[in-house]
Order: C-alpha cells, then structure tokens, then sequence
C-alpha cells in the first residue's frame, strides 16, 4: 500500500489553476494585460463579487488574498493605486458573514480567522496610504529622503 505513487500531481496542478487565475487578475489590474477588461472594470467585477459572495468564506478568503497580494506587489503603482481604491471604499470591506443555521465550530473559526484578516487588510491599506515613503523600495528611499519634507518623514 505505501509503494504506491502519492497524488500530489492534482494538488500541484489544481494550486498552479489557482495561481494562474490570480496572475490574471493581477495583470489586468496593472494594466499590462490588453483586455476587453479595464483595470477599473476588473476592480468594480471584484467588489461585486465579493459583495454577493459575503456569506461564502471560501470566495471571501480568496478576494483577501488577492487583494493581499495586489497591495504587496512591487512591480509599477499597483500597490499604490490599490491601497487608495481599497481606502476609498473602505466602507463596503465587511468580513464573513455566517447564515444563522450555520452554528458549527468550523464556520466560527472561519470567521474569526476572516474577521482577522479584515482587520489587517484594512491596517495594511491605512498604512500605505499614510505612508508612502515607509513603503518604497529599499532602492528609492535614498532619493525619497533628499526631496521629503521633514513632516512627510516624522
């Protein structure tokens, strides 16, 4: 029973399924990726999405991350441009929302485990916003400090 080859090449394609979708996304959000798509479209399609969705973890996990990996991104003003959209519509950032029936010890700690995602998320988006210059690249701050002003370091 244990020569047998383990499974873990449908784990492995299904985690590269879910990767390139996030890829994707990502792009489209840059811009880089010429679309029907616009990167305001993808952000508005992604909202919604997870306005309708708010009673399904699973969909909720997946918008946290890709709007973790969208705001820890280095590459262009993604994280940036992210970080004010996410500010701007801080408002509509609600965690899971459990259905009544669901009363299980699973679905709590789904909650509790989102409910503190949400929370850093929105720390997270504050702290890019307020900031900028806290997080640059270890490459720009150099030149960021010879032109900031003494309030925008303290």
């Amino acid at each position: 029973m244990d020569s047998k080859e383990p499974k873990e090449k449908h784990v492995i394609c299904k985690c590269i399924r879910e990767l390139s979708w996030l890829v994707v996304i990502m792009e489209v959000l840059r811009g880089t990726l010429k679309a029907e798509v616009t990167p305001a479209q993808a952000m508005s399609v992604i909202f919604e999405r997870f306005l309708t969705n708010i009673s399904s973890w699973a969909c909720t996990t997946k918008i946290y991350i890709l709007l973790h990996r969208c705001l820890q991104d280095n590459v262009g003003n993604l994280a940036t441009n992210m970080a004010k959209e996410l500010k701007a519509k801080e408002h509509l950032i609600h965690s899971y929302q459990k259905k009544a029936s669901e009363d299980s010890y699973e679905v709590k700690m789904y909650a509790d485990v989102i409910q503190l995602y949400n929370s850093y998320m929105k720390f997270l988006f504050t702290f890019k916003t307020k900031s900028p210059l806290l997080s640059s690249k270890m490459g720009e701050v150099s030149q960021r400090l010879k032109t900031a002003s003494i309030q925008d370091i303290l």
